[in-house]
């Protein structure tokens, strides 16, 4: 939200960006750019419920002519305020929230398929309202029939890109696997864990990193009792957000990046921000079995796939220890500028229907 398409919007003369969101860590902040951190809670808490009304009360002092939201949190209260004073509103849809909701155990089970269907619901009826969409990834086109004829397909690629080559800062005598992102068990935290902990068994040279933010206490803890012991898994953030930059610098520590998803409709047609970011850095990546991750790293020849409820544990640590990757640099595809010029594009479309209209 702030570092892609805010930037991107700030480099336009004439914009006045406001940013609003979970309280985290932001470097440089260009001139243009007002950055207000609200909210601080859990998943499953009394500030998730007044987290609409904190930003109605911003959107009252900010005054806002076009508002972009990135979470269905917020449809209903941006729907209220444009009634009352207009101007453009745009969803921004990050995730498929009812897969998400439905087919994780991100909730209680009682009330997961309820929380989903109202989120679809909440969807739906807001589209009258929505002058257009922006969509995370391409498969949302199929998914999604609420934004049928009005969306943008801008994917969630690498912000940051440095050129690539540069050497990755590895420490010796050391092969350091990267789970880097959101800690969750849907995103198979747990999967990457055992999977360190077998090769080193094998191989005393493995390490793993683990870095990132788990919004459910009970994973944090979890993964805090099952590394407990292991000195050769180190863990950093868990229970706090964890600023991009540090994130980066582990990228460009470690020797494979890995993607361990478990096979979840949630997560089988999307493509997660850190296998641009490892590409962008030119990571070797481990991916679990998915043809459309596979299809990726093999037009780069970036990595492997494998099962990682039974990862050949052998014919794994010698791809680690001889493998050869990369030897075709990714191109400008990865990288967020290609999208960047999809955002002002339609930005500027749906900006001058109003100057038109007036």
């Amino acid at each position: 939200m702030y570092e892609k398409i805010a930037i991107s919007l700030a480099k336009e003369s004439g914009f006045e960006i406001h940013v609003a969101g979970y309280k985290g860590a932001v470097q440089t902040i260009p001139q243009n750019v007002r950055v207000y951190p609200l909210f601080s809670f859990k998943r499953l808490s009394f500030g998730r419920i007044l987290a609409p009304w904190k930003i109605y009360k911003l959107y009252l002092k900010v005054k806002p002519e076009s508002i972009i939201i990135t979470t269905h949190d917020l449809l209903i209260v941006t729907c209220i305020y444009k009634i009352l004073f207009g101007g453009k509103f745009i969803y921004d849809v990050q995730e498929n929230y009812y897969r998400n909701i439905a087919f994780t155990n991100t909730f209680p089970p009682l009330i997961r398929h309820i929380i989903a269907s109202w989120v679809r619901l909440k969807e739906y009826l807001s589209r009258p309202f929505i002058d257009h969409y922006f969509l995370a990834e391409k498969n949302y086109e199929k998914e999604f029939s609420f934004s049928k004829g009005k969306s943008t397909i801008l994917e969630n690629k690498a912000s940051k890109p440095e050129p690539f080559g540069t050497p990755l800062i590895k420490e010796p005598g050391r092969k350091t696997l990267l789970y880097s992102g959101t800690i969750s068990e849907n995103y198979g935290v747990f999967e990457a864990i055992e999977f360190a902990k077998n090769l080193h068994q094998k191989n005393s040279s493995i390490h793993l990193t683990i870095i990132g933010y788990s919004a459910k206490n009970e994973v944090f803890e979890r993964v805090k009792k099952a590394i407990e012991g292991h000195p050769y898994i180190r863990l950093t953030g868990g229970n706090t957000l964890v600023p991009h930059h540090e994130i980066i610098a582990e990228i460009r520590k470690s020797d494979f990046g890995l993607l361990p998803y478990q096979p979840n409709k949630s997560t089988i047609n999307c493509i997660p921000t850190k296998l641009y970011e490892y590409l962008a850095f030119g990571l070797p990546i481990i991916v679990q079995t998915n043809p459309i991750w596979e299809e990726i790293i093999t037009k780069y020849q970036a990595g492997f796939s494998l099962d990682f409820a039974q990862p050949r544990l052998k014919e794994t640590l010698n791809l680690i220890q001889n493998g050869s990757f990369y030897p075709l640099k990714p191109g400008p595809e990865i990288y967020w500028q290609a999208e960047e010029t999809q955002l002002l594009q339609a930005i500027f479309k749906i900006l001058s229907t109003t100057e038109s209209a007036s």
